[in-house]
């Protein structure tokens, strides 16, 4: 059985912004010169091979990149810096100490990220120059510091576009423009190889055609994939424009000190000519083309090095000015937050058309998933969320004081460009911390923390939408049997009879055929990321269910609907693993008229 379109979208979508591993990171203990707190760092070794380099020096490693770790963050205060500057064990000057920590705190919004992974890492370099500069390092090594942080972004979305044949610049521009002219997007394998050139465009420092690129994929999905999966194509492209911007400010800031440092006194004539050169290369790779245009033929110069001189004309032929990009993307309706008081966007409100059936514990599936999304909105700018018919509600000083401890718990995320970048599960999780910190009832946010499950469910399930089922819930015995019909002989087959087995809680069933997806792998990147980004919203859904438990168990018995809350506990907890609680509380709703016969035949199939 051929692999479902769908699954061809996830595999696509792979493509585009899964980041390679870069290896075993180990802890490293440090400690903060500003605040004089121990924390934990990190350190990778990266690897040795090389994949290429590119016009601005920035180069590659065959597996992976390890260069967001040149910069460490203090967990305590948000002090960032070079790893070299910590191990040094040099102090701060006073200014420094006194100056420094408004400006972390508003860096990192009150909250330092509580591990070197978790720090965003356009966040991270920005924070590191503020500290940097605090301390008095000269303007190159701040340039070289914001050049670094651009290079650890690229390396988050350029990883697909190390092939051999765009090892080198030169040989890269060549291969570009062969296949962009040749591009045709005509099927949907075509779209592989335009999210490839697309990650190519940042390598090769052309925004305006990343731009026009990025519009030619958004528009012509829709001929090629469904309604839901364009939405899901045009989000990760949203975030991909997302890192190209966070990229392009970085180079900008390095542009600007390699300018400030032009200007100092008794400067080497080689560094002046290396500087002049990647001032106006950054600037060509920002679209400033006058700007570059300047600076590149200043640096076209005697004395110069010789294979920089051979990339200047090639530059020059391919300095484009970044205006608005096109896009088809939607434009979204906006409210204002009762929270932070500041305009934001919304999902318009849709209704899901319930198409895709439903699993034994409620969990429905629409053929447009972002349906169930538009229930909710949330405040891109501090993540407040409530229903729809709720969110503009007046707020006290003490629900906003609530409010903010909570979500501030929650740690600091990079802010979403649209409200179609937020995903539905994480919604209905910020919808919880919020209910929970407004004192709601124990099943309101219980629903709230199951509703979250069930958006992680519908993500990695979708596949499943072009399976042949029986009619009405799955039930587990229904999923065992289309699975086995399924067969698992091949990577597509294995990998929607886990899916199958995982929208009825078969746990060892699913774990069986997940195994034997990973090994019809064939080691392929792509099938592997799947395989990975599925599994991690297996856990992501269990996270949800284990946090759900607690509440449905205070739901109060008498009340209306505490049948349905009382199977849906029953049904956490088998979908947690928990077999003999879940069957104690599903026996017990063998007695309740609207969800006894279906935990009856939960029951007799575990």
């Amino acid at each position: 059985m051929a692999a479902p379109r769908t699954v061809l979208l996830a595999l696509l979508l792979s493509l585009l912004l899964l980041p390679l591993g870069s290896g075993e990171v180990v802890k490293l203990p440090l400690v903060c010169p500003l605040c004089g707190a121990p924390f934990d760092g990190a350190q990778a070794v990266p690897p040795a091979r090389s994949a290429g380099s590119d016009s601005d020096f920035c180069d590659y490693s065959a597996g992976g990149s390890t260069r967001a770790f040149d910069v460490q963050v203090c967990t305590s205060c948000g002090y960032t810096d070079k790893l070299a500057f910590f191990l040094s064990g040099e102090s701060l000057p006073p200014a420094a100490k006194r100056n420094l920590p408004p400006r972390l705190k508003d860096i990192w919004n009150g909250k330092p990220p509580a591990s070197q992974q978790a720090a965003p890492i356009a966040r991270k370099f920005e924070a590191a120059l503020v500290c940097a500069a605090a301390r008095g390092v000269p303007a190159a090594e701040l340039a070289a510091l914001a050049h670094l942080g651009a290079w650890a972004v690229r390396d988050k979305i350029t990883f697909r576009a190390l092939l051999p044949r765009y090892r080198m610049p030169l040989d890269a521009f060549k291969a570009f423009g062969e296949e962009y002219r040749a591009l045709e997007l005509n099927s949907p394998a075509a779209f592989s190889t335009a999210f490839r050139l697309l990650q190519l465009t940042v390598r090769l420092g052309l925004p305006a055609t990343r731009a026009k690129l990025a519009s030619l994929i958004s528009s012509a999905a829709p001929r090629f994939f469904s309604e839901q999966d364009t939405a899901k194509l045009r989000a990760e492209l949203d975030a991909f424009e997302r890192d190209a911007a966070d990229e392009a400010a970085l180079l900008a800031e390095a542009a600007s000190r390699f300018e400030e440092a032009l200007s100092a006194p008794g400067l080497d004539p080689r560094k002046r000519l290396l500087y002049t050169y990647l001032a106006g290369e950054l600037k060509r790779r920002c679209g400033e083309a006058e700007d570059a245009r300047k600076w590149l033929k200043a640096a076209d110069a005697d004395g110069q090095r010789p294979d920089i001189r051979k990339l200047i004309p090639v530059l020059l032929a391919h300095c484009e000015e970044a205006g608005q990009p096109e896009s088809s993307f939607s434009r979204f309706p906006e409210t204002v937050c009762p929270l932070c008081g500041r305009k934001t966007p919304y999902l318009p409100p849709a209704e899901p058309d319930y198409m895709g059936g439903s699993d034994c514990d409620f969990c429905t599936y629409s053929l447009d998933p972002t349906a169930y999304a538009t229930g909710l909105v949330t405040c891109l700018n501090c993540r407040y969320t409530r229903f729809a018919s709720e969110f503009g509600k007046p707020l006290s000083d003490e629900a906003r004081k609530k409010l903010r401890a909570a979500l501030s718990a929650l740690g600091e995320t990079p802010k979403p460009s649209s409200p179609r970048a937020v995903p539905c599960w994480k919604k209905y999780e910020y919808a919880a911390v919020c209910l929970a910190a407004l004192d709601s009832p124990p099943s309101k946010v219980a629903m709230a923390w199951v509703n979250a499950a069930w958006a992680a469910r519908r993500t990695c399930c979708a596949p499943t939408l072009e399976t042949e089922l029986p009619q009405g819930p799955l039930m587990p015995k229904a999923a065992r049997k289309a699975a086995s019909k399924l067969g698992g002989g091949d990577f597509g087959d294995a990998f929607l009879a886990a899916l199958l087995c995982h929208r009825a809680g078969l746990l060892k069933l699913r774990r069986k055929y997940m195994k034997r997806a990973a090994k019809l792998a064939a080691d392929l990147d792509e099938r592997e990321a799947l395989l990975k980004s599925t599994g991690r919203l297996f856990a992501l859904e269990r996270d949800y269910l284990e946090r759900a438990v607690p509440l449905l168990e205070k739901v109060e018995r008498g009340g209306r609907d505490y049948e349905f809350y009382r199977f849906l506990l029953g049904e956490a907890l088998r979908r947690t693993g928990e077999s003999r609680k879940a069957r104690k509380v599903l026996r017990e709703c063998l007695d309740f008229p609207r969800v006894g016969k279906a935990a009856g035949e939960i029951l007799s199939g575990m």
